[in-house]
């Protein structure tokens, strides 16, 4: 890519971002380059990027910690066959059926790419919408 087609690509994509009103999406394979990128160009280190990614990553350290918890209660509860947990009024709950069993916990996380979809799903039948 020689330097013009890089600078229009640059002003396209200044156009394109400048102009989403509610939310913009920036699909990446590596958001660590992507920042360090922006830095890079820019100058300035964006906020909403880093703060995202820490985001992240404190989610997934919580949810390796539960994942680590889980796994050792089972593993005691291996070695110890007798000693049987006590249940707690969720868990019984959780035999009923009804509405809730439906919903996606908030300490579950979605897969990134099945909430891009459903995204841009939501952003076309917002453009549908406007253009009726």
């Amino acid at each position: 890519m020689g330097p013009d087609e890089a600078l229009t690509s640059q002003k396209s994509f200044y156009v394109q971002i400048s102009r989403a009103r509610d939310e913009a999406l920036l699909f990446t394979s590596d958001s660590d380059k992507l920042a360090a990128r922006i830095q890079e160009t820019t100058g300035v280190r964006q906020d909403a990027l880093s703060t995202w990614r820490d985001a992240m990553k404190d989610d997934l350290a919580e949810a390796s910690r539960a994942a680590d918890a889980a796994r050792q209660e089972a593993e005691k509860a291996r070695k110890d066959p007798e000693q049987t947990p006590e249940k707690d009024a969720s868990q019984e709950r959780s035999h009923e059926p009804s509405d809730a069993k439906d919903k996606t916990p908030e300490t579950e996380r979605k897969d990134p790419f099945d909430h891009a979809r459903e995204l841009a799903e939501t952003v076309r039948e917002r453009q549908k919408d406007m253009s009726r």
